[in-house]
């Protein structure tokens, strides 16, 4: 039985560097987009949401409402599953957006549920503008740097994150964004942490 185990173990190999046989990387990958009921803030959702689309992952929003959300700037946002029936597990990487109505978060125990499950799961978190309080009163983000809209640096630091004043904030497995401004660069980087982590990659 030993030589043809041998062989078998050598062929495996040799298929393998020939590169005739080809590893998935981590396939379907799903991003998850947390927005509030009301006054998200638009392009926080809207401009990493492209980025992702743009590289065929499925792309899901959830809140605590269904139906038509409405951004700050006007914009509207169809949700039909609420946040209280997600399973942080069906996701690789979760943003909570930004906007003022990101409040009603700060304090709610399934918000803090599924940023504590992806963190345990070693899942690829952000949060933009106000939302890293959402990360920070969950605690994941004790010694972590972060950016955030600058009237919460304090709600942060007092959560034992550290308030770093830039754009956005890449951190191990989170990403923070400060303003809306930087809505693009933050999709960016989280797409590019996420290529760093295999997903979506055939190798």
């Amino acid at each position: 039985m030993r030589p043809i185990l041998f062989k078998i173990f050598f062929l495996t190999v040799f298929i393998f560097f020939s590169g005739n046989f080809v590893l998935a990387g981590k396939d379907d990958p799903a991003i998850l987009f947390i927005i509030p009921s009301s006054n998200f803030r638009d392009e926080e959702l809207f401009y990493p949401m492209r980025v992702f689309k743009q590289s065929n992952w499925r792309v899901d929003v959830v809140s605590s409402a269904t139906g038509s959300i409405k951004g700050m700037l006007g914009n509207s946002f169809d949700v039909s599953t609420l946040i209280y029936d997600v399973n942080p597990e069906n996701y690789d990487v979760i943003v909570f957006v930004g906007g003022s109505g990101a409040m009603e978060y700060w304090d709610d125990k399934t918000a803090h549920e599924i940023a504590i499950k992806a963190a345990s799961k070693n899942k690829i978190l952000g949060a933009s503008c106000i939302a890293p309080v959402i990360l920070a009163n969950a605690g994941v983000l004790k010694n972590v740097k972060v950016a955030s809209w600058p009237s919460v640096k304090n709600r942060l630091k007092d959560q034992g994150a550290l308030f770093i004043d830039e754009n956005v904030v890449v951190d191990g497995l989170i990403v923070t964004a400060g303003k809306p401004e930087a809505a693009e660069e933050f999709g960016e980087a989280l797409f590019i942490l996420a290529e760093k982590e295999g997903y979506g990659v055939e190798y």
